[in-house]
C-alpha cells in the first residue's frame, strides 16, 4: 500500500490540521499496540473505550499520520487528519482503496457457512491467481476495511466474508467493496430477534446486491425455499446450486458423509470435503459454482475444494486417545441451523453412546423457546443418546426431546460448564462420542477441553 496523505483527505473529506513530514502511509491500523512503521492510525469510539486516548501508544510504535475526530494534544511530526466519524472514515477510506486495485471480488453472507464457504471459495480461486480472504471474524464495519487494507497490486481475487446483525450493515459492506460476484449461503435464523422474521432476515442478506457490480452475479441456494423464490426478481444474474431442487443450475449427487470427510459428485466430477456433515456439500457447491463462472478449470477446482481444511472448533474432530473417547468441538458459534447440523454428524456414529453437549443458542428472541422445541423434537428422531445441557434457558429443547418420546432419565441439566465437567468426569467411558455446541458467549469450549485433557482412569 501507498496513500498518500493528500488523497487519504479527499477520500474521507477530512480537515488536514498538520501536514506532517511524510506524504504517504503504507498501512491502516485500528490497534494502537500494533507495530507498524510509517502507518495510518485510526482510532475508533467503541462502548467501553475511546482509541483515541492511546494515539500516543500508536506513535511510539510507528504511526505516521493520524485519522481522527479531534485533534491530539501531541502529534510531533505526524499528520493529523481531521473526520466527524472515525468509524465511517475508515468504511469511506477502504472504498476509495479498493476501487483503485484491478481484482475480482466475491462477496460471502448468508444465515450459516459463510466461513466455511468463504475458505473453500478461497482455495478454489487461490488455484488460479493470488487471493486474499477475510481472516477470522473480521466481516463487519471495522474487520471488511482492515481487509481491503492488506490487499496488494499482487492479489486478483479478493474473497470478502460479510455478517450483519442489523438491516443496513450489509449494504455498507456491500458498497465499500463493489463485488463482482455476490454469495448467499442460505437464509436461517440467526438474528431473528432483530430483524423479525426469515423474510426479514432475506432482505438484510438481499443488501449485498446494494454494491454489485452492474453486470454482477449473484450465487444462491436454490434448495433454500426463500432464496429460490427471488430467483428472476432481482437486478442481476443469478446463479442457484442444490442438492434436492432439480432446478437448479448446479446439483450435487451421490453424496456420502463418512466420520471425517463427505463425497459427492457435480457435473460428472468427484469431490472429497476434508470435513464431517453433508450440509458441507452445501458450502462447496457454492464455491465450484464461483469457480466455474471464472473459467476455471474442473481439475483445479477439484484441487481447491480437497485443500480446504476446517478451522478450530468447527465440527473439530479430536481423540482422547487415553480416555478412548472422540469429541466433536464445534464450540465457535450457534444457530438453530448449524447446531441440527452438528447434531446430524453426532447421530452419524450409530455404533458410539453418542451424547450431546448443548448450550443455548443466542440472538433468537422471543423465537428462542419455539426453535429449540423443535430441534429437541429432532434429537429423539436423530437417535442420539444422551443430552446434556449446560445452560438455564436450554428447557425448551429439553421438553421437546421429551415430547418426541427421549427418555427424560437420558437428559442431564446443568447451570455453567463446571457443573458440567464435574458430571461428565463420572459418566463419560471409553467408546463415547461427545459433541459440544453452543453460541460463542456459553463457551463450550471449556468442555471440550476438560473432556479431551481427562485420562481414561480420571474419567
Amino acid at each position: 500500500m501507498n496513500l498518500e496523505i493528500n488523497e487519504i483527505c479527499r477520500a474521507v473529506k477530512g480537515k488536514l490540521l498538520r501536514p506532517g513530514n511524510m506524504r504517504s502511509v503504507t498501512s491502516v491500523q485500528t490497534d494502537s499496540r500494533i507495530k507498524a512503521s510509517g502507518s495510518l492510525f485510526v482510532p475508533i469510539r467503541g462502548e467501553r473505550f475511546d482509541a483515541h486516548d492511546f494515539i500516543h501508544q500508536a506513535i511510539e510504535n510507528g504511526a505516521s499520520a493520524i485519522l481522527c475526530e479531534r485533534e491530539p494534544d501531541k502529534a510531533g511530526g505526524l499528520a493529523v487528519i481531521q473526520v466527524e466519524d472515525t468509524r465511517r472514515a475508515l468504511g469511506d477510506l477502504a472504498a476509495f482503496y479498493i476501487s483503485t486495485l484491478e481484482l475480482n471480488k466475491v462477496a460471502v453472507t448468508g444465515s450459516v457457512g459463510k466461513t466455511t464457504t468463504k475458505e473453500m471459495l478461497y482455495h478454489v480461486l487461490s488455484q488460479q491467481a493470488q487471493t486474499l480472504k477475510t481472516e477470522g471474524n473480521f466481516n463487519n464495519d471495522i474487520g471488511l476495511p482492515l481487509t481491503v487494507f492488506r490487499l496488494t497490486e499482487e492479489d486478483k481475487f479478493a474473497v470478502l466474508e460479510m455478517g450483519m446483525s442489523h438491516f443496513g450493515e450489509i449494504s455498507y459492506l456491500s458498497n465499500i467493496a463493489k463485488p463482482h460476484v455476490g454469495v448467499i449461503t442460505n437464509v436461517g435464523h440467526s438474528h431473528i430477534e432483530n430483524l423479525g422474521s426469515r423474510e426479514g432476515i432475506l432482505k438484510a442478506k438481499l443488501e449485498i446486491v446494494d454494491g454489485l457490480d452492474a453486470d454482477g452475479t449473484l450465487i444462491l441456494n436454490g434448495d433454500d425455499d426463500l432464496l429460490f423464490g427471488i430467483k428472476g426478481k432481482l437486478p442481476c444474474k443469478t446463479i442457484s446450486f442444490g442438492i434436492e431442487n432439480s432446478q437448479c443450475n448446479l446439483l450435487a449427487d451421490h453424496i456420502e458423509a463418512k466420520e471425517k470427510h463427505v463425497a459427492f459428485s457435480c457435473d460428472g466430477q468427484d469431490y472429497i470435503i476434508h470435513t464431517p456433515g453433508a450440509h458441507n456439500v452445501y458450502n462447496a457447491l457454492a464455491a465450484i459454482t464461483c469457480g466455474k463462472l471464472y473459467g476455471i478449470e474442473e481439475s483445479r477446482i477439484k484441487d481447491g475444494i480437497e485443500a480446504y481444511k476446517p478451522y478450530s472448533m468447527r465440527l473439530d474432530i479430536q481423540e482422547n486417545e487415553k480416555a478412548g473417547i472422540k469429541v466433536i468441538v464445534d464450540c465457535y458459534n450457534a444457530s438453530p441451523d448449524s447446531l441440527r447440523a452438528s447434531l446430524g454428524v453426532l447421530a452419524d456414529y450409530r455404533s458410539n453412546r453418542t451424547i450431546a453437549v448443548l448450550g443455548s443458542v443466542a440472538e433468537l428472541g422471543n423465537h428462542r423457546d419455539c426453535l429449540l422445541f423443535d430441534i429437541g423434537r429432532q434429537i429423539k428422531s436423530m437417535g442420539i443418546d444422551v443430552l446434556v445441557t449446560t445452560t438455564d434457558d436450554c428447557f425448551a429443547l429439553c421438553d421437546g426431546a421429551i415430547g418426541a418420546g427421549f427418555p427424560e432419565e437420558n437428559i442431564y441439566n446443568f447451570s455453567n460448564n463446571s457443573d458440567t465437567n464435574r458430571f461428565l468426569d463420572g459418566f463419560i467411558r471409553p467408546g463415547d462420542v461427545v459433541l459440544t455446541k453452543g453460541s460463542r458467549i456459553y463457551k463450550l469450549e471449556e468442555v471440550a477441553q476438560h473432556l479431551l485433557e481427562k485420562g481414561r482412569e480420571e474419567v
